[in-house]
């Protein structure tokens, strides 16, 4: 499987193994939010150096010298589903629910969640739960997430750009279309294209704000 995300995240299910191509994200920034993006991309083209994970119960990162603050991801319109506040450290809890269930399905069977806990206003820690990792494996993830510190930056144009590779690494089992069912459900859309038979799935954030945003998830089998 091949795992290719532009924006949203795009996954190209193969035989005989599972590996990661390419993405391209961008970020619009701006001012002191451009500034502590950028020492977050130097800091995970250091990863070792600047972060811990825990594997136990899905992966948590936790960030040993924090520069994003809470007010940076209300900028690029991440709204918790609640908050809960304890001394100087507060979690933001985010749950994504899927946009569409086939019959027979319940919602709640194939939420994503994920919490964040800021520590004066500081980002320190990320916790994503096992059930994200069914589809993606933990090392691919983590991969991933490092291929950021590679990120190029422009600062006249107030932009991050990362092209994320996955190369080598262990084979993993290929995903077949019941497998995908029944760890995901039934998709929002079906569609034949030249590279095969497509599968979309789109989550929306739970919480009632107006631009709490959305994922998508598109996987193409081969």
């Amino acid at each position: 499987m091949n795992s290719r995300r532009t924006g949203t995240w795009i996954s190209r299910v193969r035989r005989p193994a599972l590996a990661a191509a390419a993405a391209v994200a961008v970020l619009a920034v701006s001012g002191c939010v451009y500034l502590r993006l950028l020492e977050l991309k130097n800091q995970l083209a250091d990863f070792d150096r600047f972060f811990e994970v825990d594997r136990r119960d899905g992966l948590k990162f936790s960030f040993l010298h924090p520069v994003l603050l809470d007010k940076d991801l209300a900028f690029f319109n991440l709204v918790p589903e609640r908050r809960e506040k304890t001394g100087v450290a507060e979690k933001w809890h985010f749950r994504w629910i899927k946009d569409y269930t086939g019959g027979g399905e319940k919602p709640e069977d194939f939420e994503v969640t994920a919490d964040v806990i800021f520590v004066e206003h500081k980002l320190a820690r990320v916790h994503l739960p096992e059930r994200l990792f069914a589809f993606t494996p933990k090392d691919e993830f983590l991969s991933m997430v490092k291929s950021f510190g590679r990120a190029q930056i422009d600062e006249k144009k107030r932009t991050a750009i990362a092209k994320v590779e996955h190369r080598g690494g262990p084979a993993h089992p290929p995903l077949a279309q019941n497998e995908l069912g029944a760890m995901l459900g039934a998709p929002m859309e079906k569609r034949e294209t030249a590279a095969g038979p497509q599968w979309e799935y789109r989550y929306r954030g739970a919480t009632t704000h107006q631009h709490s945003g959305h994922i998508n998830f598109i996987f193409t089998f081969d």
